[in-house]
């Protein structure tokens, strides 16, 4: 015959061991003996500079700020670098978007967001601009990106849309920073020859920044040669963007400058 106490021990004493395994569970993740991999290109957006920069330690070093994204047919395929799922190119591009947005922090300067491509079904809309040029808004940046509901198709008159962002900085004053995101396949309308125009008018305040978002090795070669047309400014991909410190050193670099250093000059 069972006896009810032994029965009763025996229970109290399996609760104990799962109540001991869970916390050693709940240990160890803090302590970081159990790692657990976050997906950047998932799970963005973990970061931000508001706190550095309310404390004092960074300004902005750009007055306005021009996004030009590729929103061609050629985006709509797959992108094929890790973590990303069956993630078009045209997603991926929108969430490094909205990656630097939530990383930057709030300051005072201007901010556009012009697209490129859908022009075979709105032919007298190759290139758009979708956001500003306003006050960078983190909130309102997001809700247009959010509201990018066309998909991504029609060729890809690059050279259009940084022709209509050379115009917009025509009536600007200070220090711009571009950031355009493409595959770099078959961009039409002389991309390089407008990107030589802004440098010759504009280079001494202005910055290129290209960031690839390809599977072509050719687009790459070709972004990074737009880059290099400007004397300030740098090609980027986005497979070197593997965890949050990424962006933060990115969005450092182009839109910010250390208080530091500004008082060293």
């Amino acid at each position: 015959m069972n006896d009810p106490c032994l029965i009763s021990w025996g229970v109290a004493m399996k609760r104990k061991r799962l109540l001991t395994f869970s916390l050693i569970v709940l240990v160890s993740l803090l302590t970081g003996c159990i790692q657990v991999k976050i997906n950047p290109g998932l799970f963005p957006r973990l970061e931000n500079l508001d706190k550095e920069f309310q404390m004092g330690n960074y300004v902005p070093k750009v007055d306005n700020f021009f996004i030009i994204l590729d929103a061609s047919s050629s985006m709509s395929v797959t992108y094929h670098g890790d973590d990303y799922g069956d993630k078009s190119k045209f997603k991926v591009a929108t969430d490094f978007i909205k990656h630097m947005n939530d990383t930057m922090p709030e300051m005072n300067i201007n901010g556009v967001l012009q697209t490129f491509g859908h022009g075979i079904a709105k032919p007298m809309r190759q290139t758009e601009t979708v956001y500003g040029m306003t006050t960078h808004s983190k909130l309102e940046l997001e809700e247009s990106l959010n509201n990018v509901s066309f998909p991504a198709e029609g060729n890809s008159p690059a050279g259009i849309a940084i022709r209509a962002t050379r115009g917009m900085i025509k009536n600007t004053q200070g220090k711009n920073a571009i950031i355009f995101l493409s595959d770099g396949e078959n961009l039409e309308d002389s991309p390089q020859m407008r990107v030589r125009v802004l440098n010759d008018r504009y280079g001494d305040r202005t910055c290129f920044y290209t960031v690839w978002i390809g599977n072509d090795p050719k687009g790459k070669s070709f972004m990074e040669s737009l880059a290099g047309d400007v004397g300030c400014g740098f090609a980027t991909s986005i497979g070197e963007f593997t965890s949050d410190r990424d962006m933060i050193d990115f969005v450092k670099q182009v839109f910010l400058a250390s208080n530091r250093d500004r008082d060293s000059d």
